[in-house]
């Protein structure tokens, strides 16, 4: 599921290639302007006059254009590099065995029903199952956000509920967290997973991606991906990333490698060899495929796992989405999706069910099809039904109409209100569409009327949401819908489509791992991922859920047995908390390698920093007596940075928000910003979200240099016990700015599910027993509350609590426990330290 943004918008943070500061000593740019052929390397032709030499050093000297000089250009000593990946890649299939995967998996769908089969119907507009005309009601809910002791509990729910399917996302990142290391345990246990939908007697529609979007961090796409800045996600060009957004992106004065700018250099008269109209004839260096070479990699490793589940050899997976609403990005590259589909027919056979998920838009249903996988759409309540499953008719003219994502609620960003939607508006939706006829399809029924050679008729029986009419809309070719009476059961005679909610469990983007959109701004994703679903964060059953499973009962039996109860909760009430050390004051603690000193930042990639924070040190180089700002540069703070002089905080800088402040200092003062990734955008043209101080700070304008730069791995610490395990540290300043907070509780001899409150304090992380809850933004909203799931607690001995706060912490630091969830709608977005 994902929300939709301007897709031609360019989120400078997302598109950053950061080219000179990753490649070692190399500085690198190539583009495109407009229609010109591929702009070469400003450093490719050695006999080009107007390139000044540039290099650490007179031994690794490089070329840059004489039309940058009025550029500050610096080129980074950074061992930056690509992790080489496993030794050897599949390679990439030829287009004649494509095609012939391809002719023949179109052939089994249509073939005779083997033993146990999943196929298209394209005759009667259906699926059919082991041969029967079969359609399934499903829901959509994702392992890595559920604590693997819930998973039973939330599918059996789902179960009860009167679905027969669930929809699962598998995250790449999540199980591939560095290059070639793989981790499928515990809550990463997917077949794990697979096994308990089995034993439930769920089926599965499987959607591994690669790109999934999910609201989750990058769209589950590796952020180590990024350790080669100019990859190209999501196509199959190798040197794409050399021709696109790139173009335009040149270096800003007093800046570091990367910034943007918006314009291109006038060429330099006289030599048509340099950047502008220089070195034109230089040919571009060759880039290798780095983006599908890491998919081939991971595919190989996850199809594999994946194929003894098929519903065709004995498993329950009867369907595999391949990528995810990629007609909505910009590549529009077809040959990527026929990597793709040979590669997941390689590895999972011919008999499976393939098929891609767009939106109703024909440029993106143009964009995100393809021969050989089923299109399905996705569209809400607010959608005209007729004109959705006209736009798939358009792409499918045969076979069952499906829907494969609609949406039950919506998901929460920081700041603005949470979402909610109504049960009864929902549950009257899906009975109005349910009446036509008490054994048809939930979904679409095939309805039969003569009409004029070459026109269709289009049956919208089954998608609920908001029609609030008495009968069953159709729509004949290009012509005016017509209503058919809901008493008029006696002419629906095939069975046809499928019910999908999304999301039907939403759960927790625990850590890092909420992901965030881009509307016009950077919109983060709040921790919760509750949905406003049917089963809610903590899986209990909403009033939504009754009212579905209500009207699903009017039409079809229900599994026998009562619905599972709410999990208890329980309210462990006041907990006190002490200031263990500021953020500063531990820096050997968080990182124990040391700093690493650069003339100018380095963004989180270079420094293979994924998720959370880095520290960026300097000092004053001079006295400022009067008040002088501290600035950075447009889109270079992604995404927060957390400023403090002298250990003391002075305010805070934020993407699309504040980018400058007022100081005052003596040369020598240190000057640090605590840089926090909030999560990578899942969703947009370019999801190539760079992290960290994207650009050079100044200081009334003139750059500052020399930083020490601290990569933290406060996730590590905590785990192996550190705080509470080490000595106490002399907790020096006050209670603003970044600092640890600590306390235990024990549990009266249980350990049940419970939902903590940050009364009077602004925003940080919380970890218990060094499991990380994820984020809490008390005073932006709107989640006032974390869920704590019970199986992080420990009986009989303390459990151990550890707060990063940010900004400011109360003066009187206590976490109140609850027994519920709090939302509301808080709009503060104070960033000084005054406030």
């Amino acid at each position: 599921m994902c929300p939709r943004p301007e897709l031609a918008r360019a989120a400078l943070c997302r598109l950053h290639p950061l080219l000179g500061v990753f490649a070692g000593t190399d500085v690198r740019r190539a583009g495109r302007w407009g229609s010109e052929p591929p702009t070469p390397l400003p450093w490719s032709r050695p006999s080009c006059s107007s390139c000044l030499h540039l290099g650490p050093g007179e031994g690794s000297a490089r070329r840059w254009p004489r039309a940058f000089s009025d550029h500050v250009v610096v080129v980074s000593t950074s061992n930056f590099v690509l992790h080489p990946g496993p030794a050897e890649h599949p390679a990439r299939m030829a287009l004649p065995a494509l095609a012939l995967l391809l002719a023949a998996g179109l052939l089994h769908t249509q073939a005779s029903p083997s033993a146990r089969s999943f196929q298209l119907d394209y005759e009667h507009n259906c699926f059919r199952k082991d041969g029967a005309p079969f359609r399934y009601i499903s829901g959509s809910i994702h392992y890595a956000r559920v604590p693997r002791p819930a998973w039973r509990d939330r599918l059996l729910k789902m179960y009860m509920s009167g679905l027969n399917a669930v929809q699962v996302y598998v995250p790449w990142n999540y199980h591939e967290t560095l290059p070639g290391v793989y981790d499928f345990t515990g809550n990463r246990d997917v077949e794990a997973f697979l096994d308990l939908t089995a034993e439930l007697g769920l089926l599965v529609i499987l959607r591994p991606g690669p790109y999934i979007c999910a609201e989750w961090e990058m769209g589950g796409l590796p952020a180590w991906l990024l350790w080669k800045p100019d990859i190209t996600l999501r196509t199959s060009d190798p040197g794409e990333a050399q021709h696109r957004a790139l173009a335009t992106m040149f270096l800003q004065p007093g800046a570091s490698p990367g910034i943007l700018s918006t314009h291109l250099p006038a060429p330099h008269a006289g030599c048509s060899g340099c950047w502008g109209g220089c070195c034109s004839q230089a040919e571009l260096p060759s880039v290798p495929p780095a983006y599908l070479a890491a998919v081939d990699s991971w595919l190989h490793i996850l199809l594999p796992k994946i194929k003894p589940h098929l519903y065709q050899h004995g498993g329950n997976i009867i369907s595999v989405q391949v990528e995810n609403e990629y007609g909505s990005y910009y590549a529009c590259d077809r040959g990527y999706l026929q990597h793709l589909l040979g590669s997941f027919r390689a590895l999972l056979g011919s008999e499976v069910l393939l098929f891609t998920t767009d939106s109703t838009r024909v440029e993106e249903l143009h964009c995100g099809t393809l021969q050989g996988l089923y299109a399905t759409v996705d569209f809400g309540p607010g959608s005209n039904v007729t004109e959705a499953f006209g736009a798939q008719r358009r792409v499918e003219p045969k076979g069952p109409l499906v829907n494969s994502e609609y949406y039950t609620g919506w998901l929460d960003y920081w700041g603005e209100a949470h979402a909610s939607t109504s049960a009864a508006w929902v549950a009257r939706g899906l009975e109005d569409m349910l009446q036509l006829g008490a054994s048809v399809n939930m979904q679409v029924v095939s309805w039969q009327r003569a009409q004029p050679a070459g026109e269709w008729a289009l049956p919208l029986a089954f998608f609920p949401w908001g029609s609030g009419q008495q009968g069953l809309w159709v729509q004949e070719g290009r012509g005016s819908a017509w209503l058919a009476p809901a008493g008029s059961v006696g002419v629906l005679t095939g069975l046809s489509g499928v019910y999908h909610r999304y999301m039907f469990h939403g759960g927790t983007n625990f850590a890092y791992w909420s992901g965030a959109d881009y509307k016009d701004q950077y919109k983060p994703v709040t921790t919760s991922y509750d949905y406003d679903a049917p089963l809610s964060e903590a899986g209990d059953p909403t009033e939504k859920l009754f009212a579905i499973r209500m009207v699903i009962s009017k039409f079809q039996p229900l599994p026998v047995g009562p619905m599972p109860p709410a999990t208890p909760k329980y309210a462990y009430g006041l907990v006190a908390l002490r200031k263990y050390a500021g953020l500063l004051d531990v820096l050997d603690a968080l990182c124990p390698s040391g700093p690493i000193l650069s003339r100018f930042p380095l963004p989180f990639e270079a420094l293979k920093q994924a998720h959370g924070f880095v520290v960026y040190h300097t000092q004053l180089p001079w006295d400022v007596p009067d008040p002088a700002m501290l600035a950075a540069p447009p889109h270079s703070i992604c995404d927060r940075g957390y400023v403090m002089l002298q250990k003391e905080y002075q305010g805070t800088l934020e993407r699309d928000g504040q980018t400058t402040l007022h100081v005052t200092g003596r040369a020598g003062d240190t000057l640090d910003i605590l840089l926090e990734n909030m999560g990578r955008i899942s969703f947009g043209a370019n999801t190539s979200d760079f992290k960290g101080l994207l650009g050079n700070l100044s200081l009334n304008s003139r750059p500052l240099s020399n930083w020490l730069i601290y990569p933290l791995a406060i996730d590590t610490a905590v785990q192996q016990g550190w705080p509470h395990a080490a000595l106490p540290e002399s907790s020096s300043g006050g209670r603003v700015g970044p600092a640890f907070y600590t306390g235990t509780f024990e549990t009266p001899g249980i350990a049940w599910d419970t939902f903590v409150k940050f009364p009077g304090w602004s925003k940080g992380l919380l970890w218990i027993n060094g499991f990380n809850l994820g984020r809490y933004w008390t005073r932006r909203g709107p989640q006032q509350t974390l869920f704590v799931p019970g199986s992080v607690l420990h009986v009989g001995r303390p459990n151990n609590i550890t707060v990063l706060e940010l900004e400011g912490a109360p003066p009187t630091p206590l976490l109140l426990f609850l027994d519920r969830p709090l939302f509301n709608r808080t709009l503060g977005r104070s960033t000084s330290a005054r406030e």
